[in-house]
C-alpha cells in the first residue's frame, strides 16, 4: 500500500523500505482476485527503494515473481536470543510423557497442516506417542474433532497460546513443523 501511495503521489519520502514477512506468490497464485492483488504487489514493490526479506527463498520469490531488483533486496533473518531462550526453558511445567512426545508450536491454520500430524499419530507405530499443541487459531475446533474421530484425543493435548513455549520445547522429544510453506519459521 505504501508503494502504491508513493506511486500516485500520496506519500512523499526520500527512501521507501518495505519488509516482507511471508511468501506472497504462494498466497497470490489462484483466481482473478489473486491475480489483481499480485499486480498491486508488483506495482507497490516497484516504488520501493529496498525490500527486507526474512530468507533467501523469500528474496528469490520477490525477485522472480514481482520483478524486483535482487540488488535492492536485503535478507535479514529473524533474530534469536539464545541466552534468553535458555533462561526461559528452565521453567517447570506439567508435561504428560509416554514413550515419546511430539510438539507443535504455531498458529492453528490450514497451511500449518497439523491435521497430517494427527493422522500420523493415529498410525499403529505411534500408539505410545503424545502430541502436544501450543497455539490457537481458526482450525482449533476442527483439529479437536479430528482427534476425537481418530480416537487419539487421550494422546493429543491442546495447550492453547503459551507466553513461554520454551519449557515445552525442552521437554519434547521432537518439535515438528508441518507447514505447507513458511517464509521464515519463527518457531
Amino acid at each position: 500500500i505504501l508503494g502504491l501511495c508513493r506511486r500516485i503521489g500520496l506519500l512523499s519520502c526520500d527512501t521507501l523500505l518495505l519488509r516482507e514477512a511471508s511468501i506472497p506468490s504462494l498466497v497470490l497464485n489462484t483466481g482473478i482476485k489473486s491475480k489483481l492483488l499480485s499486480c498491486l504487489y508488483r506495482a507497490g514493490y516497484m516504488c520501493a527503494d529496498w525490500v527486507i526479506a526474512q530468507s533467501q527463498f523469500m528474496k528469490k520469490d520477490i525477485q522472480d515473481n514481482f520483478s524486483f531488483d535482487p540488488d535492492s533486496i536485503c535478507v535479514i533473518h529473524n533474530p534469536v536470543d539464545v541466552e534468553s531462550v535458555q533462561r526461559q526453558s528452565v521453567e517447570t511445567i506439567s508435561f504428560l510423557h509416554r514413550t515419546k512426545t511430539i510438539l507443535f508450536v504455531g498458529r492453528l491454520a490450514a497451511e500449518k497442516q497439523v491435521v497430517h500430524i494427527l493422522q500420523a499419530i493415529a498410525l499403529p507405530p505411534l500408539v505410545n506417542v503424545n502430541f502436544h499443541i501450543i497455539g490457537d487459531g481458526e482450525q482449533r475446533e476442527f483439529l479437536e474433532s479430528q482427534a476425537v474421530s481418530l480416537n487419539i484425543c487421550d494422546r493429543v493435548i491442546f495447550h492453547g497460546v503459551q507466553s513461554n513455549p520454551f519449557p515445552y520445547m525442552k521437554q519434547a522429544d521432537i518439535v515438528v513443523l508441518s507447514s505447507e510453506f513458511e517464509g521464515f519459521p519463527n518457531v
